[in-house]
């Protein structure tokens, strides 16, 4: 998150490693954890303690790791950026996809990965080829 330009970034160690006393001062929150079950069963923990402690708190949802297992392998895969706290969707090329076309772009993979019986990342990437080619970036 630090190279992607996070400012102020803490690693939970498991999906119990987070400790309030850490954000005491702190009134908003963004958690990008796991997209696996554990990670998403954490963050609505996670968010209900937050409410309760008046914190206002934030989900780096799953579909913006680009069909990746966490943060850093959507990273490192070049599918996550962050550029004024919004995540920027890019292709295997590392040409960026204009936020505009998110929601078209995450439609068309989930039609492409039921229709086609395509694993999530080859529906995801077939959908990105259907709408560079149809509107060049």
């Amino acid at each position: 998150m630090l190279a992607a330009g996070a400012p102020r970034v803490v690693a939970l160690c498991g999906v119990q490693g987070w400790r309030w006393a850490w954000a005491r001062e702190v009134r908003k929150l963004v958690f990008a954890l796991d997209a696996d079950a554990a990670g998403q069963q954490q963050w609505r923990a996670l968010a209900r303690e937050a409410a309760l402690r008046g914190k206002q708190i934030t989900v780096l949802e799953p579909t913006a790791y680009g069909g990746c297992k966490d943060v850093n392998e959507a990273w490192m895969a070049g599918m996550l950026t962050l550029g004024g706290g919004a995540a920027v969707r890019k292709s295997p090329e590392g040409r960026e996809l204009p936020e505009d076309l998110w929601d078209a772009w995450e439609e068309r993979a989930a039609i492409i990965e039921c229709d086609g019986g395509l694993a999530r990342s080859a529906a995801e990437q077939a959908a990105w080829h259907c709408l560079t080619a149809a509107s060049p970036l």
